[in-house]
């Protein structure tokens, strides 16, 4: 990519005039902001398909999600880069967990945890790892918890 497309994207997602000192804190903004976008664009992709299909059941979950990652990458911009994280991963997990307990457990959608543990765990790093353990947990309690809860939703 050419640089003026780095920066045009980096300016999108950390601000015009934002200096970073750590390089490591910078790429975990950066990626902050990049898991923010993207779901943020899953979620309304999902809204046009169940749009498309008929069927509204869903879209109040998937606009929260898609509210509520929204309002993280803000915080993101603002320089609240721990409380954006928090919220990612809390709307994130809920959204995960609402469509595994109402969905059959062969469809796997509690494999989805694991992804967000991952991603709990490079987003916060080694200097907030306790931050990013109690999210594991979190995951890993609701993919649990997932596998023996059937509720409609």
């Amino acid at each position: 990519m050419s640089s003026q497309l780095l920066y045009f994207f980096r300016s999108i997602i950390i601000g015009e005039d934002q200096f970073i000192l750590s390089q490591g804190q910078y790429k975990r903004i950066l990626l902050t902001g990049q898991l923010c976008l993207i779901t943020v664009v899953i979620s309304l992709v999902y809204v046009l398909f169940d749009f498309i299909i008929g069927r509204p059941d869903a879209w109040p979950y998937q606009i929260t999600c898609a509210t509520l990652a929204f309002i993280s990458f803000v915080l993101n911009r603002r320089r609240n880069f721990t409380a954006a994280k928090f919220l990612l991963g809390i709307s994130s997990n809920a959204t995960i967990f609402l469509f595994a307990i109402s969905q059959p457990i062969e469809m796997g959608l509690y494999m989805y945890f694991i992804t967000a543990s991952l991603g709990a765990m490079v987003a916060f790093g080694y200097e907030e790892r306790t931050y990013a353990i109690l999210f594991v947990a979190l995951s890993s309690t609701l993919a649990i918890l997932s596998m023996f809860i059937r509720i409609p939703v």
